[in-house]
Parts: C-alpha cells; structure tokens; sequence
C-alpha cells in the first residue's frame, strides 16, 4: 500500500504541480502567435519608420506637455516644461529655438533673458533676423503671466548696468 500511495503522490504533485506549467506555457506560445497576427497598423506604421522619425515621435508627449505648461500654466511650471522639452531636443532647429524663446519669455531677470535669446539664435540662426516677430509670436500664444507679453530686451533694449 505506501507503494501505490506513493504513486498516487506523484501523480497528485504531477497533475497539481506541473499541470498549470504546461497549460501556462502554452497559453503563452498561442497568445504570441495570435498577437504577432493582430499587430495592427500602429506596429506596422511604426516598424517602417527611419531613426529620426522615431526620435520625432518619441518626442511627442513631452512637447504636449510642455505646449500645454505654456499656454496655460504658471511661470514655474512652463519653466520646467520647457526644460524638460529642451533636454530632449535636438542641440539645433526650429524648436529648441522656440523653447529656448519660451524660455527667455518666462525669465524674469534681463541678463537671463538675453543669454537665453542669444542661445535661440544659435540654434535657429534664421530666427535672427526677425527675432522680435518670433518671440511676439510666442508671447502671444500665452494666456498667463509672466510670458504673455515681450520682454524688456525687446522694447527698451538691454537695461544700462552703472559700472565704476
């Protein structure tokens, strides 16, 4: 009898232990084969892409973010938005231009504001020389303060520094 119970142990722990294994493995094997069939057209889409159009893509939300942060948040959380879409962009082109304008737009100190405009130019120099237009453009898509209007730099000039 402990011979035959013996074996009625391992048929329990066969069935109870190694069964869900094998219907779990198998579960796995029939749901990749039904998934690499139903992709769809975003994996597809998505599959055909080059290296710069998926870097484009992937920056996508954080520029919604900080679109969003710009139209509508306050001065700190453009701020941050802008800085997290400036750390993801490209070191030159058109946005990181337009961030970079954002950014300035924001800043409160002069100093600030020119240096971060300076740096627009660099990344766009095709801005350059209609700088004033561009950043106008930018400030009038703000709803809230600060940002929404042209900053000093642009109205008055660079304020005089008294010096000894």
């Amino acid at each position: 009898m402990t011979l035959e119970r013996a074996r009625a142990r391992r048929l329990t722990l066969l069935w109870w232990g190694v069964g869900p294994l094998v219907v779990a493995a198998l579960a796995a094997m029939l749901a990749t084969a039904v998934a690499g069939d139903q992709r769809g057209t975003l994996f597809a889409a998505t599959a055909k892409l080059s290296a710069a159009e998926l870097q484009k893509l992937e920056l996508a939300p954080t520029l919604t973010i900080a679109n969003a942060a710009w139209r509508l948040g306050s001065g700190t959380s453009a701020k941050l938005a802008q800085k997290a879409a400036l750390d993801q962009l490209p070191d030159s082109g058109p946005a990181r231009a337009r961030a970079l304008l954002r950014f300035a737009a924001v800043d409160q100190n002069p100093e600030g504001q020119a240096a971060v405009i300076g740096q627009a130019c660099n990344a766009d120099p095709s801005i350059c020389d209609r700088l004033k237009d561009a950043m106008q453009s930018e400030t009038s898509t703000r709803l809230a303060s600060p940002g929404n209007h042209l900053p000093l730099y642009f109205l008055e000039g660079h304020p005089h520094v008294f010096g000894p």
